[in-house]
């Protein structure tokens, strides 16, 4: 079942309590992973999730480092961010989810564009939840996933449900792989082909192939083109 946060006065409509006596399932002893290249971020991630009696098995600042601990540890869930260097958010998601299935994977990101929310649904997360909204969403997400629901936090619902989005209007992310993401993520950011190889460890070649078919699909006469393409489209992301 999808479960949507609805809050009144900034708080979950369930009443959000120290000891989440609300919740149909005890958070107490559940393990999880933080996934987050933000030092600040996994610390008040790990922080607050502590406060749950939750326990965190390893903090990882990329998916390379994650897959790293994942070899020694499988937690019950791994919190996950979109926007990270190398391996990005939805490529982690898809490859935890065809390796360790048993792993439920919520994002929490600041990206609160319904088609990420859609996408990382599409790869396996059980649940997003944008860094916009108060911690104790992302413990009412939690608690709801560890009963086998999906929860998906109200500002992103909103954003789902006005006007049915994906009915409506053509994202012009909508067509692309997860690596063609990441790559046109990183073009918004000013990167060059050399540090965008550099950066997905592949060759020069492979990323200039990507490049041509983010020209084709996305109808950009140009590369600086593309460029202005993907600025714009992760501004209002």
């Amino acid at each position: 079942m999808l479960k949507v946060g609805y809050f009144t006065d900034n708080k979950p409509s369930n009443q959000f309590d120290q000891n989440c006596s609300t919740y149909p399932v005890s958070l107490d002893g559940i393990s999880a992973l933080i996934i987050d290249d933000h030092p600040m971020v996994r610390q008040g991630c790990k922080l607050l999730l502590e406060s749950q009696n939750i326990i965190i098995v390893a903090e990882a600042e990329s998916g390379e480092e994650a897959f790293r601990y994942l070899n020694e540890v499988t937690p019950d869930i791994a919190v996950v961010d979109l926007s990270m260097e190398n391996m990005g958010g939805l490529e982690v998601i898809s490859r935890m989810n065809m390796r360790y299935p048993e792993i439920k994977i919520i994002v929490f990101s600041m990206h609160d564009d319904p088609f990420f929310t859609q996408r990382a649904f599409k790869n396996g997360a059980s649940g997003y939840v944008s860094k916009s909204n108060p911690p104790e969403t992302l413990i009412e997400a939690i608690g709801h996933i560890m009963t086998g629901g999906q929860f998906i936090s109200p500002d992103i619902a909103k954003k789902l449900a006005f006007d049915q989005y994906y009915e409506a209007t053509a994202h012009p992310l909508k067509q692309l792989t997860s690596r063609e993401i990441d790559i046109f993520h990183r073009l918004a950011q000013g990167k060059s082909s050399a540090q965008i190889a550099e950066d997905l460890s592949l060759s020069r070649k492979s990323i200039s192939n990507y490049i041509g078919g983010l020209k084709k699909k996305l109808n950009a006469d140009s590369t600086a083109n593309l460029i202005k393409i993907a600025i714009t489209t992760f501004k209002e992301s």
